[in-house]
């Protein structure tokens, strides 16, 4: 997945201005998300901050069109933004990464990606990670004899919801591996997901929508 600034793609031509023309000129990217409706301060030259997302998103469609992109999204729209891109594309909105427009996009058959479902990002904001700290969590994953990470992770594929976990630790990366099975098809072999958790387990993370955490 490859996300670009507003104001990058909106910026001059398909071929010059972005700053990912590089990597689709020879290559065919899965997703691409247009990161945000404005410029963050400090990320964007004068000249680029006279640039509309709707610009953007133009480039976007073109990028879907020749194929370079299979699926095109935004991240950082709120509603009234979101609900005027359905307005004026001309391609399928295909993915979302705002909690706000979870509803509305999931009439539009858009997926919903998850960002920060582990909590990093609140680390900075609260001086702590609430979804570590979370009595909830906590409880289901000792009932399940799971981790915290591997907890939310279920939950988000139970949900339907797409998670790109990062991380640079080997063990944190096998530590998900859980979620992939191999099963024999013929000579073929094919990959499958396996999830964890019971009814009560997701309605009991549901409820935490929003509260971040029991904080």
């Amino acid at each position: 997945m490859t996300q670009s600034e507003r104001n990058l793609l909106g910026h001059g031509s398909l071929d010059e201005g972005d700053s990912i023309s590089g990597e689709l000129k020879n290559a065919t990217l899965p997703v691409v998300l247009l990161h945000s409706p404005y410029c963050w301060s400090g990320h964007c030259t004068a000249a680029e901050q006279t640039v509309s997302w709707r610009e953007g998103w133009r480039n976007l469609e073109e990028y879907h069109r020749q194929g370079k992109a299979k699926t095109i999204g935004v991240s950082n729209f709120d509603l009234g933004l979101f609900t005027e891109l359905l307005s004026i594309t001309t391609a399928p909105v295909g993915v979302v990464q705002d909690r706000e427009v979870r509803l509305l996009a999931a009439k539009t058959f858009a997926v919903y990606m998850a960002y920060s479902s582990l909590g990093t990002q609140w680390e900075h904001k609260l001086g702590h990670n609430p979804v570590f700290a979370s009595e909830t969590l906590q409880r289901i994953a000792h009932l399940r004899g799971l981790s915290v990470a591997q907890v939310v992770t279920s939950w988000l594929l139970q949900s339907g919801v797409v998670a790109i976990p990062r991380s640079a630790d080997p063990a944190h990366i096998r530590e998900l591996g859980i979620f992939i099975t191999e099963q024999s098809a013929g000579n073929e072999k094919k990959e499958g997901v396996r999830v964890y958790l019971e009814e009560e387990d997701m309605r009991a993370i549901e409820a935490l929508d929003g509260t971040l955490g029991e904080f």
